[in-house]
């Protein structure tokens, strides 16, 4: 019998690191977006448009870390030492590739997407093309990291990810201040100023996650440079065949999202800049909530790994649980924060206004995507990427952009009518990972090749 203070237990020691790492990166972004808050509306626009291109491309590449990290943590559960290095030795190449096929792609396309997201407008899509092009060139090593940071957690090592992103959070601000102000003599560039601070944060991040993996001994075992490439043709067509889903679950995901900037750009540059604003403190609600789905991921792996399915499901329901009052209270910081973050934007008092009611809007829909991040996760870990992507292909295209259409841009209600839209998404896509959760029929071993029973007593 598995005692549950023992899984909440389990599920905090890994999440707290992990929740000190996410808000280190979130606050990477929102400096980048106070900063610029400074300049003009076009250049909060230009950041945030630059800023949510790269996500959406790194974010689908980064599909392979999170596969190599399902396989990791399996493998750990299964106590299978030597993949564990073909794992790792397969993913670092895997992830240096993909990040310089997508950021030369992104510096090549920069003016014909961001020009589209922006709807046209000239002094967003300048400011965009800028940030994204100077971003670019570390994609690489952002990949580089995710795939190090991300092996490393499913091996329960999560304070080498939290210092990896305090010091490129540190480093940031740091230049931030002298690029974008040009304080002590340096040139004031601006945007592109906050773009360079950015990229050099992100190799100083990815510089210190390799020295935590070379130079200690994450969960007793001790790896050396020549396991970065010790690339094997069976792993990573395992790699690529859990990665798939996931990268497909991302594509849709980040697509959907740029839908939606696309949706709110048809309404002005002030609903796109006052979108923009709330999108910068939206993000700290998932840091908490990401830790705890990772954890949860984490653990129900090393479950599944082990043969142990049942622990693997208890461990996710009380996630969700915990996932839930979690989101309550942030609503009330998310009120209090508001406050706070508006006056650091130089923007008018109309597009303030709007940011604190996408604010105040977005706290009844916190808790529903509280359960959508615990479960996403979970049932990924359990190799069901592909069903995840079905339900959010459904969910994004058929309920939430659509919806975001009709009644915030033909019905005329604006940012309030868009966000009813990303609502109802949210609503359809949990009502799904709920049910299939519940089917039993998530949970794969994959280092065994074998599905192991959900029977009641298989554990």
């Amino acid at each position: 019998m598995v005692k549950r203070g023992r899984i909440t237990r389990d599920l905090f020691e890994l999440a707290w690191p992990l929740a000190l790492q996410s808000l280190a990166y979130t606050l990477l972004g929102m400096v980048d977006r106070l900063m610029v808050g400074q300049l003009a509306e076009a250049a909060i626009s230009g950041v945030g448009l630059g800023g949510q291109l790269m996500t959406a491309a790194t974010t689908v590449a980064a599909a392979v870390a999170a596969a190599a990290g399902i396989l990791a943590a399996q493998a750990r559960g299964a106590k299978q030492e030597e993949m564990l290095r073909h794992i790792l030795g397969t993913a670092v190449p895997l992830g240096l590739g993909l990040g310089a096929v997508i950021g030369g792609g992104l510096a090549w396309q920069a003016p014909a997407l961001v020009g589209w997201l922006a709807n046209g407008e000239a002094g967003a899509t300048a400011a965009a093309v800028i940030y994204v092009r100077r971003v670019a060139w570390a994609a690489p090593v952002m990949l580089l990291t995710f795939a190090v940071t991300g092996f490393l957690r499913a091996l329960g090592e999560t304070r080498s990810s939290l210092v990896s992103a305090l010091v490129a959070m540190v480093t940031n601000t740091g230049l931030n201040c002298l690029l974008i102000n040009g304080w002590w003599g340096f040139p004031a560039w601006g945007v592109a100023g906050a773009a360079i601070a950015t990229a050099i944060a992100q190799v100083a991040g990815g510089g210190v996650a390799l020295w935590y993996l070379l130079g200690g001994a994450p969960a007793g075992e001790r790896f050396v440079w020549s396991d970065l490439v010790g690339w094997r043709a069976v792993v990573a067509r395992q790699v690529l065949a859990l990665a798939g889903p996931i990268a497909l679950d991302a594509l849709f995901w980040q697509a959907a999202a740029l839908a939606y900037t696309r949706v709110i750009g048809l309404l002005g540059e002030r609903a796109l800049a006052a979108w923009f604003i709330f999108s910068g403190i939206r993000g700290l609600g998932y840091v908490p909530l990401g830790a705890l789905g990772s954890a949860a991921a984490i653990l129900a792996g090393a479950a599944i790994g082990a043969g142990r399915p049942r622990r693997a499901t208890m461990v996710v329901r009380r996630a969700g649980g915990l996932a839930v009052m979690l989101a309550w209270l942030m609503d009330v910081g998310y009120l209090a924060a508001g406050l706070w973050y508006l006056p650091h934007f130089k923007v008018e008092s109309e597009v303030a206004a709007q940011a604190l009611l996408l604010i105040r809007g977005f706290t009844l829909i916190l808790p529903v995507d509280a359960l959508i991040v615990i479960l996403s996760q979970a049932l990924r870990a359990g190799g069901d990427g592909l069903m995840v992507s079905a339900i959010t292909l459904g969910s994004f295209w058929l309920v939430g952009v659509p919806g975001a259409w009709l009644v915030g841009v033909q019905l005329g209600l604006g940012l309030c009518g868009c966000l009813l839209g990303v609502g109802l998404e949210c609503l359809v896509k949990a009502a799904g990972f709920g049910l299939r959760l519940r089917s039993g029929q998530w949970a794969r071993r994959l280092v065994a090749g074998t599905r192991p029973s959900l029977a009641p007593g298989a554990d």
